[in-house]
């Protein structure tokens, strides 16, 4: 699972990588394009949600491909990736794309995706008339009249 915030600027991407394991104790890293897919660099840490994870801030409006490693050599694909690749081993890497139009729809479900729909146009607001709904009459008296002697 990822989620992602961005700098003022908008320059970078701070991403967090998060991992739900039976068991939180495995050391676990995440490798990707990030760094060179080095072993070690990037390591999950205990949250207290349960989950594993670590924040890497990465250039906005880029793709990286990562996956997480397990201490016994066990490679886990990002079951909420915001994409995913073929890689030259016959399978695939999960893509964290920086971009900021795609940050700004992120899912609050794992494993599902959201797609942006198309805002429908302002309805314009009708103005009050003052003239009385259909169906209803109105009456009015006239005033009375004051009668002066004279």
């Amino acid at each position: 699972m990822i989620s992602k915030s961005f700098s003022k600027t908008g320059a970078r991407c701070q991403v967090t990588f998060k991992l739900k394991l039976e068991d939180p104790t495995v050391a676990v890293s995440v490798l990707g394009d990030f760094n060179d897919w080095t072993p070690g660099v990037h390591t999950l840490s205990l949250r207290k949600s349960g989950h594993l994870g670590t924040s890497i801030s990465l250039p906005a409006n880029q793709r990286f491909a990562y996956k997480f490693l397990t201490a016994d050599g066990q490679w886990l694909n990002d079951d909420a990736a915001d994409d995913y690749i073929a890689n030259e081993w016959g399978e695939t890497n999960s893509i964290v794309d920086t971009s900021t139009i795609t940050a700004s729809i992120q899912s609050t479900t794992p494993g599902k995706k959201v797609t942006a729909k198309a805002s429908s146009p302002k309805k314009k607001a009708v103005k009050a008339s003052k003239q009385p709904a259909a169906g209803k009459k109105i009456t009015k008296k006239a005033p009375k009249k004051s009668r002066a002697k004279v």
